[in-house]
């Protein structure tokens, strides 16, 4: 193989690598899937938020008003497609059902472990949802038993 013709290929070799490189950031700004990679402190906030947001959705489920909301939910969203609109006293029927369950709706947002519970939940959508943890940072904070003691 000739000098020249070995030039060639180390240029084409180079600018084949050099290409690849120019490429790579530009990819890596359009992957959607690039996840923020979270501190150990921001690990142990998620960790304790949901574990937080678990127990208020257990004491929510035990909530006898919670209860009697969910019931007449479930009445309401199997009504509702077999509502006959020209009868008036059926759509009469619906709509107090309806009115029912958008009292106790009214009623449990009043809550206060319910105000806690969506403020928990909207944080740990916007801090936590789309992130990444170490297992290093999970396993820290899972074996020390007073990681959620400390105040938030």
């Amino acid at each position: 193989m000739s000098a020249v013709s070995r030039g060639a290929i180390t240029a084409l070799s180079g600018a084949a690598v050099a290409g690849s490189l120019v490429a790579t950031p530009m990819a890596a700004a359009q992957d959607t899937n690039v996840r923020l990679l979270l501190s150990l402190e921001d690990t142990r906030r998620c960790i304790c938020a949901d574990a937080e947001i678990e127990q208020l959705r257990a004491e929510a489920q035990s909530d006898p008003l919670q209860q009697e909301f969910d019931r007449l939910d479930k009445i309401v969203e199997n009504a509702r497609p077999n509502v006959d609109t020209t009868d008036e006293a059926e759509v009469d029927s619906f709509r107090r059902l309806y009115n029912q369950r958008e009292e106790l709706r009214l009623q449990l947002n009043a809550r206060p472990y319910i105000s806690r519970l969506n403020s928990i939940v909207g944080a740990y959508n916007a801090q936590c949802a789309s992130a990444s943890m170490l297992k290093v940072n999970v396993d820290a904070v899972n074996a020390d038993p007073t990681a959620c003691m400390n105040p938030q």
